[in-house]
């Protein structure tokens, strides 16, 4: 019987999360670092010479996600890491006002150096996206590019959908936060990533394979509430400064995006940068690492290029 997809064990495995959602028998797939924040899960891979290229999650998310798209094409030329924010994923409970950019920009660059890396490319997903520009803005002697992928980056006007309302507020967070695990069923997890992945068909096995319970657990899911709750005031306030990064940037996002609309980020932060480049995916979602890899590859490669990288990354896309 397989533990893991079985109803009742699955049911007592949410039941567990209640209590004791941090997951602490489980080490992921790479190491852990340690930071200010707390221990920080890493999946380093590629070349061990050379800039790396540091992959963002977005929100509800997990490094895993990069290692089922872009991450092991990208290892092939360039080194690559990609992490878990502080409280996500494998990366252990975080200490601190984690929730804000600022605080997991400066835990996860303490991630890169003790690996390390004293420069780098930075390459964010969605709430990553935003992670990625603040990251810039407060050090930008260390960052030599960046790669926003359907990346929040503009003023939409705040809304936010109902859990991240609810579970971001001060009382009420907390109650919502220790029942998530059972709040969200299979059908509501399917639901969730058809919205994300949309108009493409979510990924054969994708929920498993990414761990997409992680989220569930109530120190992540109260961490992620809090994040969402906090993102639009911080990006509100980086959006003037978008003209002090002036490192190379390359901006990938889906035309029928419907979660982070290309018309309210990608296009006018294009117009707000410097150095950028901007590539509009017509008919791609959400997701362009998992619908569209050669292009996000190829974005990434310009990116290294531009920024005077000494070895651009191979054009066979043949396995994307």
């Amino acid at each position: 019987m397989d533990r893991e997809a079985h109803p009742a064990m699955r049911l007592l495995t949410r039941l567990a999360a209640m209590f004791d959602g941090e997951g602490r028998g489980e080490s992921g797939l790479g190491g852990h670092v340690a930071t200010g924040a707390g221990p920080i899960h890493y999946l380093a891979d590629g070349p061990r010479k050379g800039a790396p290229v540091v992959l963002l999650h977005g929100a509800s998310g997990n490094l895993r996600d990069w290692t089922l798209s872009i991450q092991p094409h990208l290892a092939r030329e360039v080194p690559t890491i990609a992490l878990d924010r502080p409280g996500f994923g494998h990366s252990r409970p975080a200490r601190g006002p984690v929730w804000l950019l600022d605080a997991q920009a400066r835990a996860l660059r303490a991630a890169v150096q003790a690996l390390g890396h004293r420069r780098y490319f930075l390459c964010g997903h969605s709430y990553g996206g935003a992670l990625a520009l603040d990251w810039a803005l407060r050090y930008p002697d260390e960052v030599l590019g960046v790669c926003t992928i359907g990346g929040v980056a503009m003023d939409w006007g705040g809304a936010l959908s109902g859990h991240y309302r609810l579970g971001g507020l001060p009382l009420v967070g907390l109650a919502v936060a220790r029942l998530a695990p059972l709040l969200g069923s299979d059908r509501r997890i399917a639901v969730g990533l058809e919205r994300l992945f949309a108009p493409q068909p979510v990924p054969r096995g994708y929920a498993q394979l990414v761990g997409a319970e992680l989220a569930l657990r109530p120190s992540t899911f109260r961490i992620n509430a809090r994040a969402m709750h906090a993102l639009h005031a911080q990006v509100v306030a980086n959006q003037p400064a978008y003209g002090r990064i002036l490192c190379p940037v390359e901006i990938v996002h889906g035309e029928a995006d419907t979660t982070v609309p290309a018309s309210v980020h990608a296009e006018p932060l294009s117009q707000a940068l410097p150095d950028v480049r901007l590539t509009l995916l017509p008919g791609v979602g959400h997701m362009p690492h998992h619908a569209a890899p050669g292009e996000v590859l190829a974005a990434l490669r310009r990116l290294r290029q531009r920024a005077g990288a000494t070895r651009p990354m191979a054009d066979d896309l043949s396995a994307c």
